[in-house]
């Protein structure tokens, strides 16, 4: 498998944009996906920058229902006239970001779908899409490595209640009898989505876990939401779950990024956009 970042915070290449978002392109089992395009019409235009062919396509996953990662999905879906696009259906719902000025509306842009709809594609459940490509819908948290975030709602009927991440999806890359995971942001936390995985495919090890983590204060890659401890902690889990590579970007953090090294050393590599690994 080999996965291209297209857009992250940070760039390798300074011909590319980077804007605070994530867009992946992932080559497997002679398979061309997209996961998660974004926060604007940049990815797409820094895919051109590498050279990478977005109209040859065939699947689109959304990680979870954020803008930061949907926003670019026009501007992919205008290039592209063969993808359908999978996500799960409460990322319909009205995401909030709690601001000082009050709440501001974080979710997918509602035009999307509308304008896209026989393009969309939602998953309830487990979805095999063929080639060893599957998608994982029900998320079983460890709350002992999950952090807080209060600051991330849901619009109900009710009011504005904390968000429980059910928009969020982990999709699977299954080849060499080993199973890779990419997770997006991780907001239902990593070390439960990697042990989903593991109970979901116990006969099959993990090859590489590939997302952002969430520990930084949006959109400050010099400081982190969670403690130091949190941070040391959750590299030691990470450590005992495995020896497979781990690469984690966007809203990890540089300074998150820089306690989990001290932990997990070679095996955690930063994946800027621009960047490709073969695993």
């Amino acid at each position: 498998m080999r996965i291209t970042t297209l857009l992250e915070n940070t760039t390798e290449l300074p011909a590319l944009a980077c804007q605070h978002g994530l867009s992946q392109y992932v080559e497997a089992n002679g398979r061309r996906l997209l996961f998660d395009a974004g926060p604007s019409e940049a990815s797409s235009e820094n895919a051109v920058k590498l050279g990478i062919d977005l109209t040859a396509v065939d699947t689109c996953i959304l990680s979870h229902g954020h803008h930061d990662h949907s926003d670019g999905l026009p501007a992919f879906l205008e290039r592209n006239r063969i993808s359908s696009v999978y996500l799960k259906p409460e990322a319909r719902g009205e995401q909030v970001g709690l601001k000082k000025d009050g709440p501001r509306f974080i979710g997918v842009t509602p035009v999307l779908f509308e304008q896209y709809a026989e393009r969309l594609r939602f998953v309830e459940g487990e979805t095999d899409l063929g080639d060893g490509i599957v998608i994982l819908t029900r998320i079983t948290r460890d709350p002992d490595y999950t952090q807080p975030q209060d600051d991330l709602q849901v619009k109900t009927e009710q009011g504005y209640e904390p968000d429980q991440f059910l928009h969020e999806l982990i999709l699977t890359v299954h080849e060499r009898g080993g199973v890779h995971i990419l997770t997006g942001c991780s907001h239902s936390g990593i070390v439960g989505m990697i042990e989903t995985v593991m109970t979901r495919f116990p006969g099959e090890p993990i090859l590489s876990v590939t997302g952002g983590f969430h520990l930084m204060v949006v959109p400050r890659q010099d400081r982190m939401n969670c403690t130091p401890d949190f941070a040391s902690r959750l590299g030691d889990k990470l450590k005992s779950l495995g020896d497979f590579p781990i690469f984690t970007c966007h809203c990890t953090g540089q300074l998150a990024f820089d306690h989990l090294k001290e932990r997990l050393g070679s095996r955690l590599t930063y994946l800027r956009g621009g960047m490709s690994v073969e695993v």
